[in-house]
């Protein structure tokens, strides 16, 4: 993933004289999921709340790396790492999760915002190849912290999760995709987004094919559905056309999931496949 650092960056002014932010909200990490493998996203979410009676006002954006820090301790290790957390959630979709501008926190109020890690961009810069955060079987936790202006800290809960060892089919399924040229691209939208999918949409049929009942055959099908909705640039000078049947098929069928983010997923690439029917015909 093009790992740009996502964190919740707020400019307080404080309704209330004498409040300060330290005593007004509440900084809260959930986990989506208690265990994942070794290329599998961690998934969390960020709720900044406001349990007090005065309200909070301000600008919030989404993405500054300066006033938030996800860190994460692994099995073994004394020392806590910090994550740098994509933009994008596991929809694969362009528009972050959350509201892009917040204007204000109300009393009682509260706004979050959906997370994934995956990419280690400073070891990957390092050696040349993909490194993944989460390889070690074990244990690990995580934390966030938030740094509002005017010096004060405000610290989140400390969740664990734990990173498994495939068995079976995934592992048979694990061992081919480490010796693909992206391994994990079917958690990537930029994969497709910089037009590098023509090298991997023939990936996801093979996942389909020699692993169909594998962990990770729900996301090849979901990185199928998006090809088919934009096309795939084969060449500079050839891109194959969208096949919205095609794709609307696969994303009907993820969006009966039993995995929640498949779901969600799944509804949002409908509503692009919607979207693009009423640009062709506007009348729908």
């Amino acid at each position: 993933m093009v790992a740009t650092l996502t964190t919740v960056l707020l400019t307080w002014a404080v309704q209330s004289p004498g409040t300060r932010p330290s005593e007004a909200l509440k900084l809260e990490l959930r986990l989506d999921r208690p265990q994942l493998g070794p290329i599998e996203p961690l998934a969390f979410t960020l709720v900044l709340s406001n349990p007090s009676t005065a309200d909070v006002g301000g600008l919030a954006k989404f993405a500054d790396y300066k006033t938030t820090t996800v860190e994460y301790l692994a099995p073994g290790s004394s020392a806590w790492r910090a994550l740098q957390v994509p933009r994008l959630n596991l929809s694969m979709l362009k528009t972050p999760v959350g509201e892009p501008n917040v204007q204000r926190l109300e009393a009682k109020g509260s706004k979050s915002v959906q997370l994934s890690a995956l990419v280690d961009l400073d070891r990957r810069r390092e050696t040349g190849a993909y490194a993944y955060y989460f390889t070690k079987p074990g244990d690990y936790r995580l934390r966030a912290t938030y740094r509002p202006p005017g010096g004060e800290t405000i610290q989140s809960n400390e969740v664990r999760f734990k990173v498994v060892e495939y068995t079976g089919v995934d592992l048979q399924a694990h061992e081919w995709l480490r010796h693909r040229p992206i391994p994990h691209f079917m958690y990537d939208f930029d994969v497709y987004a910089d037009g590098s999918a023509h090298e991997t949409d023939d990936d996801a049929r093979e996942v389909l094919s020699r692993f169909p009942t594998s962990r990770f055959a729900p996301w090849a099908r979901l990185f199928l559905a998006r090809c088919y909705v934009f096309g795939v640039r084969r060449s500079p000078t050839r891109t194959d056309a969208p096949d919205l049947a095609k794709a609307s098929d696969l994303a009907s069928e993820l969006a009966r999931s039993d995995l929640p983010r498949i779901r969600a997923a799944a509804s949002q690439v409908l509503a692009e496949i919607e979207m693009k029917r009423k640009s062709v015909n506007p009348h729908r």
